[in-house]
């Protein structure tokens, strides 16, 4: 998993209109990412709740939570599959869930979480949440690896998802950015356990 940030408004008929909703990873930090087919490049979530999307709409007696839980069911494997109109695509389907969640699963590490952490002040995220980002940056760090290792195989080979004409993974640099920076982050850690002592 990645970090993924949202923009969150509530505006004056809240509750009784749905808060407006901007994915900003991807958008607003410089990249063109669809990190799922229902968030757009221009910011835009496609949600029932949000009333942007058909489905179950926004009700008064909704929340933050249920916006939040919306958001994170958003973010699964395979999440071409629920995209409308998939099923017609059968017969290339599980080539393009593939190559989707290769990209995703790419990006997440590149955008979401390296270039977040490492461009927080430029992309303006606040620092007492940098501090949790790298926390769990920590602890997830070995899944991070993990991923790189298991997909360098398909390093150096172009090929066009359904969102992205051209794409070529390059796993290999992402593991030698996520050790570098999870030394960095170490020896933050180091230092500042040093100063409290």
């Amino acid at each position: 998993g990645g970090f993924y940030h949202f923009y969150i408004r509530f505006g004056p008929n809240y509750p009784a209109a749905p808060p407006r909703v901007s994915a900003l990873s991807g958008y607003k930090f410089g990249e063109l990412i669809r990190f799922n087919p229902t968030m757009y490049p221009t910011g835009m979530v496609c949600l029932s709740i949000l009333g942007t999307w058909q489905g179950p709409g926004w009700t008064p007696e909704n929340n933050l939570r249920g916006v939040l839980l919306g958001l994170q069911s958003l973010l699964v494997d395979q999440a071409l599959c629920i995209e409308p109109g998939y099923e017609i695509r059968q017969d290339t389907g599980c080539k393009m869930v593939w190559q989707y969640d290769l990209y995703v699963r790419h990006e997440t590490i590149r955008v979401t979480v390296l270039h977040s952490i490492k461009q927080w002040r430029q992309i303006k995220i606040p620092e007492q949440l940098v501090t949790i980002m790298k926390s769990s940056f920590l602890e997830y760090y070995d899944h991070y690896i993990i991923t790189c290792i298991d997909n360098i195989k398909y390093d150096g080979v172009p090929f066009a998802t359904l969102y992205n004409p051209s794409f070529t993974p390059n796993f290999a640099k992402l593991k030698k950015d996520l050790i570098a920076l999870h030394a960095e982050i170490a020896s933050q850690s180091i230092d500042s356990t040093a100063l409290d002592n």
